[in-house]
């Protein structure tokens, strides 16, 4: 039986019309379950297709995510994740998200879009340019045709930067007059209860934000901020620090040492997994999946120490020099 109008609507009984409403209220129930079981089951089939950051003037190349190689988005996570990842095994094992973290993701990269479509406008500078790939080989950076940064190359380093500018101009710099510098722009959403209590960028996007400072070799980083409650911004410039970069190479070094071994915990030993470390890594938590490695061909030790380390928090190493890209 098709329902055309609203006449034919009110010919049912309220029995029936109440049957319609109450299927239609599990929307929201039906929804997550394709997030979580349609939509990403599929492999993607590279293709091109119209970008959606030129209205439809000009097209991209849509291709699987290789998940080898050094990722900054998650360089504050695990070192035996880190070393699986360089190992190649990002590709055989994918990682498995709720419906809600589906959506918290498609929502950041809607923001994303937004944000860098502004950019592509003229909003914060005439020479932007969006997604500035960082890529492992010369052979890939030929092939993509992005230019091969040699830290990316050195650390294996795979990742799109939100955001470039160059030039940008920044009058009156005291004895010196006007100034043209570049600046790294990075976008993040945030919930307002979040975005309340933020003075300054989190740590965990510092460490991100310092790999692609020094990659691209760029003093200035600009965090971006963005409540997805009450469409608020809060906007944080940032010099290259170089104690979060110490930390930062340090981990690639050790991840990167260990590539030729083929034992996860010789490479990467208990105590240093975040089953000791935080094992909220390992079997995800809110706003976080379980780790795609746990309990497949990663199996660390679930403890709880006596101090449990947060995943946003960054401890400087106490007698470790500040370092400059390049020493």
């Amino acid at each position: 039986m098709i329902i055309s109008s609203i006449r034919q609507f009110f010919q049912l009984s309220q029995i029936q019309q109440s049957d319609i409403l109450r299927y239609l209220e599990g929307t929201k129930e039906r929804f997550f379950t394709w997030l979580e079981r349609e939509k990403f089951k599929h492999e993607v089939e590279p293709r091109w297709v119209a970008c959606n950051k030129c209205s439809g003037s000009g097209q991209v190349f849509i291709e699987p995510r290789d998940n080898s190689g050094i990722h900054a988005s998650q360089i504050h996570l695990c070192k035996r994740k880190l070393w699986f990842d360089t190992k190649g095994y990002g590709n055989q094992f994918v990682q498995q998200n709720s419906a809600k973290l589906n959506l918290i993701f498609d929502h950041g990269t809607a923001l994303h879009d937004m944000l860098q479509g502004y950019g592509l406008k003229g909003a914060y500078g005439a020479n932007y340019t969006p997604e500035v790939k960082l890529l492992p080989t010369e052979e890939q950076c030929l092939s993509k045709g992005v230019p091969a940064y040699p830290l990316a190359l050195k650390y294996q380093v795979k990742s799109s930067v939100d955001g470039v500018l160059r030039l940008v101009e920044i009058p009156n710099v005291t004895g010196i007059g006007t100034v043209y510098i570049d600046i790294v722009e990075e976008y993040k959403s945030i919930g307002s209860n979040g975005y309340s209590q933020l003075k300054e960028p989190k740590a965990v996007h510092k460490m991100q934000g310092t790999l692609y400072q020094a990659v691209l070799d760029v003093p200035i980083i600009r965090f971006w901020y963005y409540d997805k409650d009450h469409d608020d911004l809060k906007i944080y410039p940032c010099r290259f620090d170089g104690y979060v970069w110490a930390e930062v190479e340090d981990k690639i070094q050790e991840v990167l040492f260990m590539a030729d071994q083929e034992d996860a915990k010789e490479a990467i030993p208990d105590h240093k997994s975040a089953g000791i470390l935080n094992p909220s890594e390992c079997t995800g938590g809110a706003y976080s999946s379980a780790c795609m490695y746990y309990k497949k061909i990663c199996f660390p030790p679930i403890e709880v120490p006596d101090v449990v380390i947060p995943v946003e928090m960054v401890k400087k190493k106490l007698g470790r020099p500040k370092k400059h890209v390049g020493t």
